[in-house]
């Protein structure tokens, strides 16, 4: 069994912009906590600027 790497905030708001259903479905939120509890709060939420923040 492969191991996803945890998704950051940013990600999964990505996630959001694209396919609402999906990250709105009860498998994408467990993840999500998930992927916040292996990251810790400081790492999950750090925003790393991208070309859509220009």
């Amino acid at each position: 069994m492969t191991r996803r790497q945890p998704k950051t905030n940013q990600d999964w708001q990505k996630v959001r912009r694209k396919n609402p259903r999906l990250f709105y479905s009860s498998e994408a939120q467990k993840l999500m906590l998930e992927d916040a509890s292996a990251l810790g709060n400081e790492e999950f939420f750090k925003h790393v600027p991208t070309e859509e923040d220009l």
